[in-house]
């Protein structure tokens, strides 16, 4: 690969144009990592991480990293029933926000 080649995947990548659309705000990220955070693993064996180091190894290390090599991430297209990730994010968000709410008083004021 020549360095013009080189530049402009580099850019591609800063731009995060290899991640699908829903994960190129920084926020969004945020929020998907801190949803997975909250869920906990599967796998008992697997050692838990916090959803920091999960948000800044996957998205600036393992992402970044594999779109240099050509592979980028995307919906998977087998004939299954997914779950909608927009739906189990905001499910996580609404618990956070009704426990503050709890926490600070304000739940019964909404009632």
């Amino acid at each position: 690969m020549n360095k013009k080649e080189f530049d402009q995947l580099s850019k591609w990548v800063t731009e995060g144009k290899h991640l699908p659309p829903f994960m190129r705000d920084f926020y969004d990220q945020k929020s998907i990592f801190k949803t997975i955070g909250s869920t906990g693993s599967p796998n008992p064996t697997v050692k838990e991480i916090g959803w920091m180091e999960g948000h800044c190894y996957t998205i600036d290390k393992f992402l970044k990293w594999m779109a240099f090599q050509g592979y980028t991430l995307q919906k998977c297209r087998a004939k299954h029933p997914f779950l909608d990730i927009n739906k189990t994010v905001q499910e996580i968000k609404d618990k956070e926000t009704d426990m503050l709410k709890h926490i600070m008083g304000t739940d019964k004021k909404d009632k």
